[in-house]
């Protein structure tokens, strides 16, 4: 799938999509999902792979085999990574205020935060 993607409370992706995410809802990316773009969420909760700017107001958890990639913008610190996750991204926590689509500050360019659990 390619395009623009809006919607109101939850998404599952277990396929592929490549596009633009926005909601106040809960992004899920099934283990066999892949998903890459530019995403602003209020929750994401992640079983396979993302790449992109990852912007997300409250939650975001990395479970066993799931992968994120890029950069993530967290409106707060709520960055869960489960064991076998990896978050390959520069993360950026508490950059996100209400209704805000860009970090307030930003970090220094190329810096870049790897945690993952094996």
């Amino acid at each position: 799938m390619l395009g623009e993607i809006n919607f109101k409370d939850t998404l599952r992706v277990d396929g592929r999509v490549r596009a633009r995410i926005n909601s106040d809802g809960e992004l899920v990316v099934g283990p066999t999902g892949e998903v890459e773009g530019e995403i602003t969420v209020g929750a994401a909760t992640i079983s396979g792979h993302i790449r992109g700017t990852l912007r997300v107001r409250e939650r975001l958890e990395v479970h066993g085999g799931g992968r994120v990639e890029g950069d993530v913008l967290l409106g707060r610190p709520g960055l869960v990574v489960h064991d076998g996750g990896v978050v390959e991204a520069r993360v950026q926590m508490g950059t996100l205020k209400e209704g805000e689509a860009e970090p307030e500050g930003a970090a220094a360019p190329g810096a870049r935060t790897t945690a993952g659990a094996v």
